[in-house]
Parts: structure tokens; C-alpha cells; sequence
């Protein structure tokens, strides 16, 4: 069995597949430069589908439906036109209460699409255009350092990198806040309380990296109006110094965030992107690998949740856990040399 990964690469290609879930506008063209802000493609969807039972208002049988209609499937409606009639000693009709378009018809029902909604698909990144996927999207490319979290507020932006100066074991002081300028993005480990989040937006940050936030700040972070991407989770975690070490490395440098909602079945996951050069590149794992002894891992429940650790041993056989539960299980090295065992399902593998 595999577990989910993350990446955390100081330097990797990074490929990035960005397309509409249905036909529509492409914008960008093969070889274009983008920024995360830019729009690759769009379309429209309609902003509802309502329905009508015109078996019911016509008193006849839903099979003959379609043989009243007036209509014909595919065709724009405006408000009160008649979609449905029958003649007789007591002739009906049906009118549409508001424009739409006539999409269906079954069970003796009209499903008619009002309004339109607007997608747009955005970059996320600093990247070049590769390959047009027609009616759909595109392919970008990029190189540099690679850090996926495990939460978004689903914005995207960049800016300049700056990060916490004082301890990455403790939360951010107010006190660091006087390092940071208006329109920079902050990497910081643990937001504890609503003042502090208040006080970085004040800063106008165009994006914020943090190891973990409270979860009571959660609808908040949501409607904050730059990206905000976790590293950890929620609650007060001890960050990845992995993580850290590549933002640290880094500050100074322009930084993209495209804090989308992680989706385990696409591995797709809210990502931080830096752009640099081709030199010494790493290969990027599968959002899902094979735990082996080495890894650095994050707990993902349990009294460890949040926790990130080195897989120590892989015992083949189930083992017995304190817990009553008896499963394949991983030994792991906590940084000061302690080992507990945990369940493998449990695990997040940290690709660094």
C-alpha cells in the first residue's frame, strides 16, 4: 500500500497541467511567459438549472411530454414564453418564469439552464507555456524550489519572500512584524490568535506561509483576500525544518503561491513555488510513494498529529499497538532520538 507525499525540493521541474473541466476559451499561446495571476482559459456554466413538471401542469402523461412541447431542446428562452401547450375543451399552456435555455426534457419535466457563471483557470505559477491543450488549457513548465502544503484558502499570488527571524519552535512574535514590509509574502511557523493574523494583514501581504494556524482562525484565512497556504495543519505544530530551510534559502527571492484545495485523488496539493535555474535538479516524487526507512514523515492523527518524524524501522509483520489496534505499523525517530510506533496509514510522506 502507498502513502500520500509531498514535495519539499530545493530544485526540481516542475510540470503543471492547467485546463477547464469542459470545453472552452484557451488565451495563453505555446512559448508564453505567465504569472500566477494570469489567466490561462475560460468558459461559462450556467449559473442554475431549474426545472418544470410540465406533465403536471398540463394534466397529461409524462411519456407524451415531449409532444407538447413548442420548444425545441437546445433553444434560448425568454421570460414568459410558452414552452408547452394542449389544445382541447380546457386548453393549457406553460410559460418560463425567466430566460434560460431549454436543456432537457424526461420524466415529464423541461430542465432549463438560467444565467451564466464565469470559470476561469489561472496559472498558480511563474512558468512557460509548453503545450495548448485545445478547447481546454495548457501545460507550464517551471524550475526551482517545490513545497506543497496541506491547506489553502484557494487565492493565488506572489511576491516577494520574506520569513520569520525569531525561533521556528515558537510562534511569531508581534515583535517580528516590524521586519516586514507592505506587499511582501511572509513565511512564518504558528499563527496562535486572530490579533496576530490581524496584524500580518495589515502588512498587505500578497500571500502567507505558516506551519500551522488555530483551527478557530480557519473561516478567517478563508476570506482573507491574498493566498494563505499551511505547511502542517491546524493546531500548534512543530514545523518542517525541511520546509523552512528552502524559504530560508530563499528569502529575498519572488515567491508563488497557488493555495487551491488539496485533492488526494489528483495529488494535487496548495503549492509554493520559487523560481531558479536548472542546476543540480532533483526528481520529483508521485503524489504517492511506498514508505521506507529514511523518510521524513508528518503524523497525520493520533496524539502525533502534526508531528514530523524519520521512519526508523518497517516491521513486515501487524504489530499490537497500545491502542488495542494491530496493524502494519512504522517505528519513527522523533529529532531528539525517541521512537514511538504508529499505524503507516497514518503517515505523510515528506518527499525532501
Amino acid at each position: 500500500m502507498k502513502n500520500l507525499a509531498l514535495n519539499r525540493l530545493a530544485n526540481v521541474q516542475i510540470r503543471r497541467v492547467r485546463q477547464l473541466p469542459f470545453p472552452g476559451r484557451v488565451l495563453v499561446d505555446p512559448g508564453q511567459s505567465l504569472h500566477p495571476e494570469d489567466c490561462v482559459a475560460e468558459g461559462e456554466l450556467p449559473a442554475e438549472i431549474y426545472s418544470m413538471d410540465i406533465a403536471r401542469g398540463l394534466g397529461v402523461d409524462p411519456a407524451e411530454v415531449l409532444s407538447y412541447l413548442v420548444r425545441d431542446l437546445g433553444e434560448e428562452l425568454e421570460q414568459d414564453d410558452v414552452i408547452a401547450e394542449c389544445d382541447g375543451a380546457l386548453a393549457r399552456l406553460m410559460r418560463v418564469p425567466r430566460a434560460g435555455k431549454l436543456l432537457a426534457c424526461r420524466d415529464g419535466a423541461a430542465f432549463i439552464a438560467a444565467g451564466k457563471r464565469e470559470v476561469k483557470v489561472l496559472a498558480g505559477m511563474i512558468g512557460v507555456v509548453s503545450t495548448i491543450l485545445p478547447e481546454r488549457g495548457a501545460i507550464l513548465t517551471a524550475q526551482g524550489s517545490l513545497i506543497q502544503g496541506v491547506w489553502g484558502n484557494g487565492r493565488v499570488g506572489a511576491g516577494v519572500l520574506r520569513t520569520q527571524t525569531s525561533a521556528l519552535d515558537k510562534p511569531i512574535p508581534f515583535s517580528d512584524m516590524d521586519h516586514f514590509d507592505e506587499g511582501q509574502v511572509i513565511a512564518a511557523s504558528f499563527c496562535p490568535s486572530g490579533d496576530l493574523l490581524d496584524k500580518i494583514t495589515q502588512k498587505k501581504p500578497t500571500g502567507l506561509i505558516l506551519g500551522s494556524l488555530m483551527p478557530d482562525l480557519v473561516n478567517r484565512a478563508e476570506a482573507l483576500p491574498f493566498p494563505v497556504i499551511l505547511l502542517g495543519g491546524f493546531g500548534e505544530l512543530v514545523p518542517d525544518s525541511s520546509a523552512y530551510q528552502i524559504l530560508q534559502d530563499r528569502r529575498g527571492e519572488v515567491v508563488c503561491l497557488n493555495a487551491c484545495q488539496p485533492d488526494h485523488l489528483k495529488g494535487e496539493w496548495p503549492e509554493i513555488i520559487i523560481p531558479g535555474s536548472q542546476d543540480d535538479m532533483q526528481t520529483p516524487w508521485p503524489f504517492q510513494a511506498e514508505l521506507e526507512i529514511g523518510q521524513r514523515v508528518q503524523a497525520l492523527s493520533g496524539e502525533e498529529m502534526g508531528g514530523v518524524f524519520t521512519v526508523a524501522d518497517l516491521p513486515k509483520e501487524k504489530t499490537a499497538l497500545e491502542s488495542g489496534l494491530t496493524c502494519k505499523a512504522a517505528v519513527l525517530q522523533t529529532d531528539d532520538g525517541e521512537e514511538i510506533t504508529v499505524p503507516r496509514d497514518n503517515l505523510l510522506i515528506l518527499g525532501v
